[in-house]
């Protein structure tokens, strides 16, 4: 069974709206998932960015967010 993390902000290997950048408002996307494993209690989504801030010249990754729950019922986060 594979696990489904999608957002509703952009396609699949698509670029991320300007508005969830440093660029913009730097607003989380909105995130949802399925298909999470049987008898799972909690998830935890973690999303860094390795050649942040300049692709050229990696120095450390950017963290760019963390999205958790304590439920495996609730179906994602909303924009924050």
């Amino acid at each position: 069974m594979t696990m489904n993390i999608t957002s509703s902000a952009f396609d699949h290997n698509g670029s991320i709206p300007r508005v969830h950048t440093c660029e913009g408002k730097d607003i989380s996307p909105p995130l949802s998932w399925s298909s999470a494993p049987a008898g799972t209690r909690s998830l935890v989504l973690i999303v860094d960015d390795p050649d942040a801030p300049d692709p050229a010249a990696p120095r450390t990754p950017g963290f760019i967010g963390c999205c958790t729950t304590c439920r495996q019922t609730v179906p994602g986060c909303p924009n924050q």
